[in-house]
């Protein structure tokens, strides 16, 4: 059975005190607060700034032996330079992954968000993922991958024809905003619940996630695990979601 790991995109909300952190926890104390409660989280902030080496490695050593990170990787990737290979995405690209191996093995995954405006580009992804395995295996780590499209154009079988050919998961993204499919390409699915499909009320309903539970639970045989992040975050709406989907999973055992 696939082992299943859920939480939320981003940890450090102002809006989340006190309706999901209690007072005396600080900001300082919030990793460790989560990752003995949690076992996953995905890291936002990466998407929009460089983090350094020494914040990876703080996170390592602040958050619990079994605590997992799943990492977005840079927009300058995806939304600057769209895939396009060059000198300075390559040299930016290495710089990453050196200081994403601080989090050593609690490093499970990466994400890669493309835009709405990135329409299909199939040679460009082909030649991107190419120069990924190589930047991977050169910098010997081995995260799972992931890639979110936006575009519509992106969903068709010469795109997964690609992604199952490094092994990329298609990133199965719920909203009611962009296209999604429910489809896997690797060993493991990844996916993201960015809102329902009354995207004004920012919280899935018992009943959706139930659905969404049970369509897991059709494509997860054979799967090493799944990975899952929620992303409405207003109100601590995705704590709420994700402590509920997790209850699911757990009372069928």
């Amino acid at each position: 059975m696939a082992e299943i790991l859920i939480w939320t995109s981003g940890w450090m909300y102002k809006h989340w005190d006190k309706k999901f952190y209690p007072p005396e926890v600080k900001n300082e104390h919030k990793l460790e607060f989560i990752s003995n409660h949690y076992k996953t989280l995905e890291v936002n902030t990466s998407f929009y700034h460089f983090v350094k080496s020494d914040t990876f490695k703080k996170w390592h050593d602040e958050s619990a032996p079994w605590f997992t990170f799943s990492v977005k990787a840079s927009r300058y990737y995806t939304h600057i330079k769209r895939l396009k290979i060059d000198e300075e995405l390559l040299n930016s690209m290495n710089l990453f992954f050196v200081s994403l191996k601080s989090l050593g093995d609690k490093l499970w995954a990466i994400l890669f968000q493309l835009p709405e405006s990135f329409p299909e580009r199939l040679e460009r992804l082909d030649i991107f993922l190419s120069s990924l395995q190589e930047i991977l295996i050169k910098q010997d780590i081995k995260p799972d991958i992931a890639f979110e499209f936006r575009h519509q154009s992106w969903f068709k079988d010469e795109t997964y024809d690609i992604l199952k050919k490094y092994n990329i998961a298609l990133v199965i993204a719920n909203s009611s905003r962009y296209p999604y499919e429910v489809k896997t390409t690797a060993d493991f699915s990844y996916m993201r619940f960015h809102w329902p499909e009354n995207m004004f009320l920012w919280k899935y309903s018992e009943s959706e996630l139930q659905h969404w539970k049970d369509e897991i639970d059709k494509f997860s045989a054979g799967l090493k695990r799944i990975y899952i992040y929620f992303n409405n975050d207003l109100d601590a709406n995705a704590v709420e979601n994700s402590d509920y989907l997790i209850w699911l999973f757990k009372s069928d055992n």
